[in-house]
């Protein structure tokens, strides 16, 4: 063999053995809120050994982190959990949290493509806050208590936590429907707290909300929606419910009359009031005032992150649809916990939406005001003007993960609507274009319902119809400004409509 022949060849040989090193590094790798973990191939060692402490069984099930060559079918979980091994929570790349008998069965993984198994080490479970130490003055209750949340495994129940956390003298605060409870420790034991086994994840307190922001309804097209003149369209979110979390007890302006109901909400600004003006104002005494809905009705809410455990009983009693909410919690937290429970609402309950401001937060990349907002299922709206140029101030992505974010844009600069009493003003901010999106949202449920014998739409339906119709801003297609661009209400219709 010639040498130029025999050096290619042995060149070949190379780039293919680092090709598949390369693979079976980045198949390894376990990517953490604190950082990335290259865990080792160990199955074969830790099959023949299957141990376990005592002290770390749950209903004689101990929990590990199962890494696969690829995430397994359906069929082949169904397998594995009739062996013992219950697959739980995702974790990027190809690896599960795991619920395992003491008598499963692990040679089974070996059938199903594991190659790692592996301890749900303390330092695993948290997120860069917690893990540096440099605790945010709002999470601390005073010098030596602190306010976390806990993330446990969803075959475990409430009861059974709330009883292990209190004998370790935690204070529970709140739980909620996604397996994440609220409680009050001293900072002296949250190793403690860290190391039990029926958890996997732990967060500090939300950081206390903000309201973000202190012509829209033609430069959405919603006015096309629900027109004044016979023959047009006549869709003004009548027979449509949306909760409207802010702060203000929305009762004395004549354009709430009869379709506003305050919950618990409490007056301490009139952010809120402008807010539920935009949603469904019926613009009594001003007509260039009128809401995007101006027929729905609304259910208003302080602005407590805690009223999201109302969701899905509203869904069944009230028939609620869409939820909007203008206020920011930080800046760029990723997915927390808040954004997983709010995404499981809306796969639960398939005609629920979740609309957020983006933030006020400036030019900069990431500004995402809020971890909720990050989620995969919600929609978060930017901020441009009537001349569609984004406002300086408004919050840009990506999401912590890379995703984009915002999703879409609507006007909420300058923008005209209630304030108390009987008064009208204008306001400015990413605050102004959530709800614009809540309204048009209602009118594409309610024109829905009206060809549907009055069944809701599913809201990945209208969510993929109002990004892909959306009037494409800034760089061609969807970016990290514009997101998916201005949202076209008419041209959303007639998507829906066909």
């Amino acid at each position: 063999m010639k040498l130029s022949a025999l050096l290619a060849k042995t060149m070949l040989i190379v780039f293919t053995l680092l090709t598949l090193f390369s693979s079976a590094q980045k198949s390894n790798i376990l990517r953490l809120k604190t950082g990335n973990v290259l865990l080792e191939n160990n199955l074969n060692s830790v099959v023949e050994t299957h141990q376990y402490q005592l002290s770390e069984l749950i209903n004689n099930n101990y929990y590990r982190i199962i890494q696969f060559v690829k995430v397994p079918t359906l069929s082949q979980k169904n397998v594995l959990k009739q062996k013992g091994i219950e697959l739980l929570n995702y974790l990027p790349d190809n690896a599960f949290y795991a619920a395992i008998s003491v008598n499963a069965d692990l040679n089974e993984l070996k059938l199903k493509g594991a190659i790692s198994i592996v301890n749900v080490d303390a330092n695993y479970k948290l997120n860069n806050v917690l893990a540096s130490k440099k605790y945010p003055e709002w999470a601390m209750i005073d010098d030596e208590t602190i306010e976390v949340s806990g993330v446990y495994y969803s075959n475990l129940s409430e009861s059974l936590i709330f009883e292990r956390l209190k004998a370790r003298g935690a204070e529970i605060v709140i739980a909620n429907q996604s397996n994440v409870v609220r409680f009050r420790i001293n900072v002296s034991k949250l190793q403690e707290i860290y190391s039990q086994p029926e958890f996997y994840y732990f967060e500090e307190k939300d950081m206390p909300g903000k309201p973000e922001g202190t012509r829209d309804v033609t430069c959405h097209r919603s006015n096309t929606l629900a027109t004044s003149y016979n023959g047009g369209l006549k869709f003004d979110g009548t027979g449509v419910t949306l909760m409207l979390q802010d702060n203000s007890v929305l009762d004395e302006h004549i354009d709430y009359t009869g379709r506003f109901t305050n919950q618990n909400a409490t007056q301490t600004g009139d952010h809120g009031e402008h807010c539920g003006g935009i949603i469904a104002g019926a613009g009594n005494l001003d007509p260039k005032a009128k809401g995007m809905a101006n027929g729905a009705d609304v259910l208003v809410y302080n602005p407590n992150n805690s009223n999201f455990n109302s969701v899905p009983a509203l869904v069944v009693s009230d028939d609620l649809t869409i939820t909007s909410k203008s206020y920011g919690n930080g800046t760029n937290a990723g997915y927390t916990s808040l954004a997983s429970q709010l995404d499981q609402q809306i796969r639960q309950d398939s005609q629920l939406i979740h609309v957020f401001s983006a933030g006020n937060s400036g030019s900069g990349w990431s500004t995402i005001t809020g971890g909720h907002k990050q989620g995969k299922n919600v929609m978060a709206v930017g901020n441009v003007t009537y001349f569609d140029a984004i406002a300086s101030s408004s919050s840009r992505g990506p999401a912590l993960d890379g995703r984009i974010k915002p999703d879409i844009c609507a006007v909420g600069t300058s923008v005209y609507s209630t304030i108390d009493p009987n008064n009208y003003g204008s306001k400015t901010g990413t605050s102004m274009a959530c709800p614009a999106v809540a309204g048009t949202l209602a009118q594409l449920y309610h024109s829905y319902k009206a060809s549907n014998g009055g069944v809701n739409p599913s809201s990945a339906l209208v969510k993929a119809a109002v990004r892909n119709t959306g009037e494409d801003l800034g760089n061609i297609g969807p970016d990290f400004i514009y997101g998916w661009g201005r949202i076209n209400g008419r041209r959303a219709y007639e998507l829906i409509n066909d």
